[in-house]
């Protein structure tokens, strides 16, 4: 398995273009979510994770500190990276910093199709599907 450099910084900084980069690629070009509402304003309030393999940005992920509580939003690797155990590896980062920190719960909202790579991470399904951003999404949480 490749194995990703994982940066991260709080608010925007110099991991910002490359942050932007990734999620505008997997969710405005791929996904046809509104700019707008990708690029929401919550940027500078939240912890950036980027992955890097052979010193190129491939995976990002952000975090909402919300008490005790974890909060994972914009997971998303680029589509020639996808497979390689890069996300997975950016997870593991956040599930090891936030124990850290002591926080004793994450959660996040997963894309339906992405809930098999949550499964596996140790998350679970709370309440029923909803639509976000035209795209059937499930709440999952894990304890730490």
């Amino acid at each position: 398995m490749d194995k990703v450099d994982i940066k991260k910084q709080t608010g925007r900084g110099e991991l910002a273009k490359d942050v932007l980069m990734i999620r505008d690629a997997v969710f405005i070009a791929e996904q046809g979510v509104p700019e707008q509402r990708e690029h929401d304003g919550e940027d500078q309030n939240r912890i950036h994770y980027v992955g890097y393999l052979d010193d190129k940005p491939v995976t990002t992920a952000r975090v909402q500190v919300q008490g005790d509580n974890w909060h994972i939003e914009r997971v998303a690797t680029l589509s020639h990276a996808r497979g390689r155990g890069l996300a997975q590896q950016l997870m593991q980062q956040i599930m090891t910093d936030a124990r850290l920190q002591l926080a004793r719960s994450m959660d996040l909202n997963a894309q339906v199709t992405a809930k098999p790579f949550y499964d596996k991470l140790g998350f679970t399904q709370r309440g029923d599907v909803f639509l976000d951003a035209g795209m059937n999404h499930v709440n999952m949480q894990r304890e730490l």
